[in-house]
């Protein structure tokens, strides 16, 4: 990964200077073949090199080089939140979806009646269109009615009766007695 630099010397900071896009590096404190001085030696001739966007995170593993295979959930963390940084992550995804979310519980507080929210909900998310994603509904609802309606309910009545991938607003409030039923338990709520 060497290249020369400008004294004749070989330099890993010259031979990273091209990789100027976001760089997560990750390594395992007791990986033998790729041992952790070496990943910090990338992440900061990588920073040297000029680039501002370099992530260096270190995992404490008994699996040592194997970790990666074997310990997603401690991996899984670091690779989600480099994608999701931006330029060129997915936060922009997050951020829409906060601000739907935000603007449906807003709408909901306003409504007394449970068929009006529902109504909000299907609105919002489906910004104008006739349908919205089946899997958009399901996770509203499952933050909406959080406490007052299980979320292995929701799945159930979701895949019994809207089954597929986009819903329509007519076929969305046909689940609302259901769902108000479930919710009976919960003592003055409904969605």
């Amino acid at each position: 990964m060497e290249k020369e630099g400008k004294d004749g010397e070989l330099s890993l900071v010259e031979g990273l200077r091209a990789a100027q896009m976001p760089a997560l590096v990750i390594g395992v404190q007791t990986d033998v073949l790729f041992p952790v001085w070496q990943q910090k030696q990338i992440a900061d001739s990588l920073r040297a090199a000029g680039n501002k966007q370099v992530c260096y995170y270190e995992l404490d593993s008994m699996y040592g080089h194997d970790a990666f295979l074997l310990e997603q959930q401690a991996i899984g963390p670091a690779v989600k939140g480099h994608l999701e940084q931006e330029p060129g992550g997915a936060a922009h995804l997050w951020q829409d979806m906060a601000h739907s979310a935000s603007l449906i519980l807003q709408a909901s507080l306003h409504r007394g009646n449970p068929a009006d929210k529902m109504r909000d909900i299907f609105r919002t998310l489906a910004e104008g269109a006739e349908v919205v994603e089946t899997a958009k509904l399901r996770r509203v609802l499952k933050v909406v009615t959080m406490g007052r309606c299980s979320e292995e309910h929701i799945d159930k009545i979701f895949n019994e009766k809207l089954p597929e991938k986009t819903v329509s607003l007519s076929s969305f409030m046909s689940i609302r007695e259901v769902l108000e039923m479930e919710q009976t338990n919960a003592p003055g709520y409904s969605i």
